[in-house]
């Protein structure tokens, strides 16, 4: 599902290389990296470079089915972590369950997938998770419109199931988790799939809805006509048109019309399309060993930089679910424990530094984080995230209550950072985003300076709803209506986007007023 957790965040684990690390077949942790991808994965090397390439290939089929650059890259590759089993993808998400294959996560935070790996079987669940979730990543990075939350399922419900090898590339193959789900007679109402989120639903309809949603994804791509009415639909919801008055009038049916028509597709057999490549070259990966310090460390950094340790937020975010505060506590004192036991053993290694500073700053010492922050950014070499850090936790001061003086004080301190983690590591969405934020004093603000920064934050991370909010919001201070609106529609249509989905429901609503509708 988009988002299981999209609250989630991690720093980006810029790792310098150190002295004496194990070669790839000795290290427990191994990188991967192709053109578009970063991997990460503490299993074996050739099973890291098989996925590797299984993903290249994945975004390739994606471009070349929408018409894009089948050898372009993204101006920011994505992050994936491929661990052994429930116990390693608890070390991230403490309460995941035991069923869970993985998780996507698009948060101002950071932006990454995690899944367990299956061995490289192609048919697995994991794979599945891993591809349905990049699918919803891919769709909201490249393809621009206004897409309801039905087709955001079921695109990623669609694609996830493909079938790839070597000069070949199968998609639309049976979904079978979703077919089950509508021979069981678990349908519900096709106006409703048009026109609700899974939040409004009860019971068996939001297992109905994510199995619709990918059978009628699957019936309108999988013949050119529909296809084109499909496009059609995307082209008068983004006009503004309801989503059932669009339906039908893009399709030439009504919806109980449909509903007989998809049910008798469901019966049928559904069709599958193949291509072919021919001169198949397999993407080019290179795997490096990393330091010893990520076997103890690095899936403990995601965990701790989840909701932005820059924040120093009161409670655990990727915990909250847990309403036990006695066991919630103990946790965490645990958590610290072990984070700055490990770190102990890496002095002057960049990711125990930074893991230990983000826990002591969210449950522990704050001024031992700060004073770690401090000594990296001494260093001849400033580290970039620990610059993007001490800013954050100076904006967060800032918005508490204090004096005037000393919030533009403090804002203004953290726009210099930014400006040097900028410098250190250019075109960082979260650098841009919080770069913005600390300019909300100012006041020409929202400048056009500030406008480019935006833009720029929402080229690089279109997924991130916080970004696409910010920028509107900033576009809507300037009273253009028509620059903003697109951007907030994808995540008003989020099926899963919780308070982001509200707000820019609500920031819709504005423009609507502003312009007298």
């Amino acid at each position: 599902m988009w988002g299981l957790k999209r609250r989630f965040a991690a720093a980006v684990i810029g790792l310098g290389l150190l002295s004496g690390l194990p070669t790839a077949a000795e290290a427990k942790w191994l990188q991967a990296e192709t053109a578009r991808f970063t991997l990460y994965s503490n299993g074996s090397e050739q099973k890291l470079r098989e996925y590797a390439v299984k993903l290249e290939d994945f975004d390739t089929l994606l471009r070349v089915f929408f018409g894009l650059d089948p050898n372009g890259v993204p101006a920011r590759k994505l992050e994936i972590y491929l661990v052994n089993d429930s116990i390693d993808m608890r070390r991230v998400w403490p309460s995941a369950s035991e069923s869970l294959g993985g998780f996507y996560t698009a948060s101002s935070y950071n932006i990454f997938a995690i899944g367990k790996r299956d061995g490289g079987t192609s048919d697995s669940d994991s794979d599945d998770t891993i591809l349905h979730e990049y699918s919803h990543h891919f769709m909201l990075q490249y393809l621009k419109g206004s897409y309801p939350g039905w087709l955001i399922e079921g695109f990623a419900e669609y694609y996830m199931t493909a079938k790839l090898k070597p000069g070949s590339f199968e998609i639309g193959s049976f979904n079978t988790g979703r077919a089950y789900t509508l021979m069981n007679g678990d349908w519900t109402p096709t106006e409703a799939v048009l026109t609700k989120r899974t939040s409004e639903l009860k019971g068996s309809q939001v297992f109905g809805y994510y199995a619709q949603s990918w059978l009628m994804t699957h019936y309108m791509l999988s013949d050119p006509a529909r296809r084109k009415q499909l496009f059609t639909y995307v082209r008068l919801l983004g006009q503004g048109k309801e989503s059932v008055a669009a339906w039908v009038e893009a399709t030439g049916l009504s919806v109980d019309a449909f509903d007989v028509k998809l049910k008798a597709y469901m019966k049928s057999n559904l069709v599958s399309t193949r291509f072919t490549r021919p001169n198949y070259k397999a993407a080019p990966v290179s795997v490096t060993a990393m330091p010893k310090s990520a076997d103890d460390l690095l899936l403990e950094s995601l965990r701790a930089m989840q909701s932005g340790c820059g924040a120093i937020r009161d409670s655990d975010d990727d915990d909250e679910e847990n309403k036990d505060k006695a066991k919630e506590e103990r946790e965490r004192a645990a958590f610290l424990a072990r984070v700055r036991e490990r770190a102990a053993r890496y002095p002057g290694d960049g990711l125990a530094d930074r893991t230990l500073a983000c826990v002591e700053l969210r449950f522990g010492d704050k001024d031992a984080g700060m004073a770690i922050l401090d000594r990296m950014i001494a260093a001849e070499q400033p580290d970039a995230d620990a610059l993007r850090i001490k800013a954050d936790v100076l904006l967060a001061r800032a918005r508490e209550d204090v004096a005037d003086d000393a919030r533009d004080d403090l804002m203004d301190a953290a726009g210099r950072l930014l400006l040097k983690a900028n410098a250190a590591r250019p075109n960082e969405y979260r650098t841009l985003l919080s770069y913005a934020r600390s300019r909300l004093n100012q006041r020409d603000y929202p400048n056009d300076n500030i406008l480019d920064v935006l833009h720029n934050a929402v080229a690089l991370a279109p997924q991130v709803d916080d970004v696409r909010i910010e920028a509107a919001r900033a576009l809507m201070m300037r009273r253009r209506w028509d620059e903003a609106e697109p951007l907030l529609i994808p995540v008003a249509n989020n099926p899963h986007g919780g308070a982001g989905a509200a707000i820019a429901r609500a920031m819709l609503k504005e423009i609507e007023r502003a312009r007298g509708g």
